[in-house]
């Protein structure tokens, strides 16, 4: 039995190094899977399939599954989820096949359960990230932690699923460490922020919502247009009326490959401008960085 545990401890240190070993390109990056550079300001990676799916839909569907004897950790993921919510207006719905969050004894945490590794060093995980999403948690360490601290554990873990977000952890001799940086969530220990940051919106914002935006012109009662961008999956017609009041008319455009005309569908009135905005299912996308394209005559 002893050998067992010597062995299993052995085995568990080099998982640990083999991880962290991995893991060294990830600190201090605005997201994890930038392959072009390692600063804040790099362009954000391609969508996963399920956040395609959130851009499409608007919703992220998600699952809750807790080891036998650990305790609860439904709470602060609910809290951190309706915090994602409430920045970027997506709705989140437990259902059964949706991005699994697991609570898990310390010991398979650490060490995995034979289908999954675990997560040494650490208190929450993305272990099979990017092939899967789904996030294991250590319940009984995240048991000892205030309330809003678990739910800030639930908030890092869950930008790496939602927005690809990185690590802002020290990097130092080869090892990662937290070092409580107060303008992020991304970071962990004493003093990280246990809210949403300006850092944090830019971040998710960046990755999820359409960042290029159609070039077009208003010709008559049609709108020429162009390209936009893969986070982009409809392109919204927005007037404005001379005294500057703007509303969206109910018509959206196709997203196209190439340079498209589209007819008006709602009448043009004296002296109003056009502006079209990308957009998809996420409300926060909705009127943002609207574009001029012309207007109407005021004679």
């Amino acid at each position: 039995m002893k050998r067992v545990i010597i062995l299993a401890a052995i085995v568990g240190a080099l998982l640990g190094w083999f991880l962290e070993s991995m893991e060294v390109g990830a600190d201090d990056r605005r997201y994890l899977r930038q392959t072009s550079c390692s600063g804040y300001e790099c362009s954000p990676p391609p969508l996963l399939p399920q956040q395609e799916a959130l851009i499409d839909t608007g919703v992220w569907f998600w699952e809750y599954r807790q080891d036998q004897g650990v305790p609860s950790l439904h709470a602060p993921i609910q809290a951190a989820l309706d915090d994602f919510a409430f920045e970027t207006g997506l709705l989140a719905l437990e259902a059964p096949g949706g991005n699994l969050q697991v609570a898990r004894s310390s010991s398979t945490f650490y060490y995995g359960d034979g289908f999954s590794p675990g997560c040494p060093g650490a208190v929450g995980c993305l272990n099979r990230y990017p092939t899967s999403l789904q996030i294991w948690y250590d319940a009984p360490v995240m048991a000892t932690y205030f309330f809003r601290s678990q739910v800030q554990v639930a908030l890092h873990e869950g930008a790496h699923a939602i927005a690809d977000a990185g690590e802002m952890y020290v990097h130092t001799g080869g090892r990662i460490s937290c070092d409580g940086k107060s303008w992020t969530f991304m970071s962990c220990g004493i003093g990280t922020s246990l809210f949403f940051t300006a850092f944090d919106r830019v971040t998710v914002s960046r990755y999820l919502l359409p960042q290029s935006f159609t070039g077009g012109v208003l010709v008559g009662d049609a709108v020429v247009y162009g390209t936009s961008d893969s986070r982009t999956t409809r392109i919204a017609v927005y007037y404005e009326t001379y005294t500057g009041f703007r509303f969206w008319t109910g018509q959206t455009l196709p997203v196209v490959s190439g340079v498209s005309v589209e007819r008006l569908a709602l009448p043009l009135g004296r002296c109003t401008g056009v502006l079209l905005g990308s957009e998809n299912a996420l409300p926060i996308s909705w009127g943002r960085d609207l574009q001029l394209i012309g207007w109407s005559s005021c004679e």
